[in-house]
Formats: structure tokens, C-alpha cells, sequence
């Protein structure tokens, strides 16, 4: 199994480029890269075109950028640390709408749910979460939390965080709280709904809440104590890597979680992995992408590349791979 990169694209000019996961629609890429300036830090959104990685625009600036999102209307949604949420045109550049929160220290916006969007504090000065209207950008409510959140998700009505230790539900209508679970052990993560689960990882564990009642039905220990950041599934199974380099695959049953395989890698993994036909694409900080597979749990391939993968993760479009890594390159691959 061999991977071939088709094209490479290059941020120049800039120091210490920290990557993010890209995001593919239609015939453009879009992409955040954050890095050194001026003693702080600044971020920057490029759109390119897909197919020969021109630049169609770029938006900077002076903060981090947490995240962005294409939503239903075709605009690209990003929510930046400063407080700042912005709606643009996909085609242009051109700031739909934007919102600030009277609070600075916001976390990742949500996902989308019924033109609405979330996002929370990540300070314990910051204790508030938000919810906008995605169409032009007005706060529908916002209630107080204990700040330090990570990436929401909306699902099925419901709105799923976590903050610090704890794992709260929230009504989507209003804000409020439904049900909520505390793990002493470990921060909890960023919450994912697989089946009838709403699942959560944490440092060497990874916890699984029914999505009506937050009752603790499954819970996976890994035996050693890493930070767990990302969380991909796949039928019954899920795949997942700590920042030790351990890389696993449990097939979740009605009740209980069963080890597939467990291997061992060099460099650390905070990236979100993809899944691509019979293999499990991981991107490490060793600056090497992974191919495993994925019954077997075997290394396939090593592919080096010109960065660490940081915070990115890997992204399958048409069949396509793409990934941006530390140093500022995004790539353009296929497996052979």
C-alpha cells in the first residue's frame, strides 16, 4: 500500500505554522493556518481551488481561529478565540455577518443544527455559552457555564459539551440543562454521538453516555494515562489515538467494549484520523502519515511528510486525501 502525492501547496512568509484539518466543498478547499507575529499570534483562512490549489481569497487575523465549517446556506462559518464569529461568502471573502462576545477566550464553534450554532468559553473567567442564529448571526440565548469548553455537538435537538470535567446536555431551544455527568479522573474532550451514545475521551479513557438519560453504559480504559483528542467510527467499531503514540480499535457491543488491536507508533497523535476503504489514515507529530489496517491493525506504510500534524487531521474527498501539516504545507494524495 503505497500513498502518492498529487500536489503540495506552501504558506511562505510565516514562522512556527501550526495546521489545521481542511475542509473540501465542491471545487474549493479551505484551510486555517495559525502562527508567529509580532510576539503573538495570528491566523489565517485561505480558500483555494481544489483542483490546481490557487488562491481564490485568504481572511487574517490577529487572534486564533479556532475553527471553520461550510454550513447549509454554502458560507463558511469560523469562530475565533477572541470572541469573534464570522459568516463568509464562499465565493469571495465577503463577511456576511459577524458576532462578538462581550467575553474574549471562546472555544471551536458547533456543528450546525436548524440554522443554529454553539460555542462556550474555555476560561473559567469565560463562563458562558452562546447560541446564534447562523443566518444573521443573533443570539437566540445564552446561559453560564464553568468555562474551559471544547467542541460542541448538536445532535437530534440537543446540544452535547464538554466543560472541564463535566459532560452537560442542554436543550437546543433554550439553553436548558437536560442532564449532566461528572468524570473526576480526566478533562473530557470533545463529545461525538455514535449509535444511541454520546461518547467522550479523556486522558487514557473514553466514556460512553445514553443520549437521553447521560447514564455511564460503556466505559474503555486504556491502562495508560494520555490525552485521548480524537475519535473516528466505522460500524461497530471506533478508532483512536493518545498522544503516548498508541494507536486502538474497540468494536462497541449493546454494553460493553472489546480490544481489536492495539499497536504502537512514533510520535505523538492529536490528529483526527480518517477512514478510507480498508485502512485508517493517521497523521502524527513525527511528521509521518500512517497507513493501517484497519482489521487487522498492521502498518501498512510510513509516508513522511514536511510537518507535524499538530492539530489537522486528515480529510477524504472523491476518493482524494488531503491534510495540512506543521510548516504550513497541505497536500494532495491517493492511495495506491
Amino acid at each position: 500500500m503505497n500513498i502518492n502525492i498529487l500536489k503540495e501547496y506552501k504558506l511562505k512568509g510565516e514562522r512556527n505554522i501550526k495546521p489545521r484539518q481542511p475542509i473540501v466543498c465542491g471545487d474549493k478547499i479551505c484551510l486555517i493556518f495559525v502562527y508567529d507575529k509580532k510576539g503573538f499570534v495570528e491566523s489565517k483562512i485561505q480558500c483555494l481551488d481544489v483542483k490546481s490549489f490557487d488562491l481564490i481569497w485568504e481572511f487574517a487575523l490577529n487572534h486564533v481561529i479556532n475553527n471553520i465549517f461550510v454550513s447549509s446556506d454554502n458560507t463558511l462559518v469560523a469562530g475565533c478565540m477572541n470572541g469573534l464569529v464570522l459568516n463568509f461568502n464562499l465565493e469571495n471573502g465577503a463577511v456576511i455577518w459577524q458576532f462578538k462576545t462581550d467575553e474574549s477566550n471562546i472555544g471551536p464553534v458547533s456543528n450546525e443544527y436548524q440554522k443554529k450554532i454553539i460555542f462556550s468559553g474555555i476560561q473559567a473567567k469565560v463562563a458562558s455559552s452562546w447560541c446564534i442564529d447562523l443566518q444573521n448571526g443573533n443570539i437566540l440565548w445564552k446561559v453560564p457555564n464553568q468555562g474551559h469548553s471544547y467542541i460542541p455537538i448538536i445532535f437530534d435537538g440537543y446540544l452535547y459539551n464538554c466543560i472541564g470535567n463535566n459532560m452537560y446536555c442542554l436543550s437546543l431551544t433554550d439553553g436548558l440543562q437536560i442532564w449532566t455527568q461528572n468524570e473526576p479522573a480526566t478533562y473530557m474532550f470533545n463529545p461525538k454521538i455514535f449509535k444511541h451514545f454520546v461518547l467522550v475521551s479523556g486522558y487514557g479513557l473514553v466514556n460512553f453516555y445514553d443520549l437521553k438519560s447521560g447514564g455511564l453504559k460503556i466505559r474503555i480504559e486504556t491502562g495508560i494515562n494520555s490525552a485521548i483528542r480524537e475519535v473516528v467510527a466505522e460500524d461497530d467499531d471506533i478508532f483512536f489515538g493518545d498522544e503516548k503514540g498508541f494507536f486502538y480499535s474497540y468494536k462497541i457491543l449493546e454494553n460493553k467494549a472489546v480490544l481489536n488491536w492495539k499497536i504502537a507508533t512514533e510520535g505523538t497523535i492529536q490528529t483526527v484520523p480518517a477512514i478510507i476503504d480498508e485502512n485508517v489514515l493517521v497523521l502524527n507529530d513525527a511528521s509521518k502519515l500512517l497507513v493501517i489496517d484497519k482489521i487487522k491493525g498492521i502498518v501498512l506504510n510510513e509516508k513522511k511528510v514536511k510537518g507535524e500534524g499538530n492539530l489537522s487531521g486528515i480529510t477524504i474527498y472523491n476518493g482524494k486525501i488531503y491534510f495540512s501539516c506543521g510548516g504550513g504545507t497541505l497536500y494532495e494524495c491517493e492511495q495506491k
